[in-house]
């Protein structure tokens, strides 16, 4: 089990720092991965996470997008939806890359 955890862990810091060097993605969740259990919710600025997430679809790189029966934290955050990702131990490096060739095509789509 901690050798799971530990590299979901590693999956996540990945995941961070990929999509956290795309202009225009705002994390929300812990940077600490520690605090993690390989959940990584964002936004793409100007894009509703339905948008993004079919663009995704396409693209073969399964996501949720909505609110995630967490109405409250959405409005305390200030947003009304955010697009997640989550890892476990069939997900690879590449998967994270992936993602994000994905989210930089939905940016240029909706240019």
């Amino acid at each position: 089990i901690e050798d799971i955890h530990d590299f979901i862990k590693g999956l996540y810091k990945y995941a961070w720092n990929k999509l956290s060097a795309i202009d225009g993605v705002t994390i929300y969740g812990a940077k600490d991965d520690m605090c993690n259990i390989g959940i990584l919710s964002f936004v793409v600025k100007g894009m509703h996470s339905h948008d993004v997430s079919e663009i995704l679809s396409r693209d073969g790189v399964c996501v949720r997008a909505g609110h995630h029966c967490a109405i409250p934290l959405m409005k305390e955050l200030g947003i009304s939806n955010t697009i997640r990702s989550s890892f476990y131990i069939y997900n690879t490096t590449h998967d994270i890359d992936e993602l994000a060739k994905a989210i930089l095509k939905s940016q240029k789509i909706f240019a």
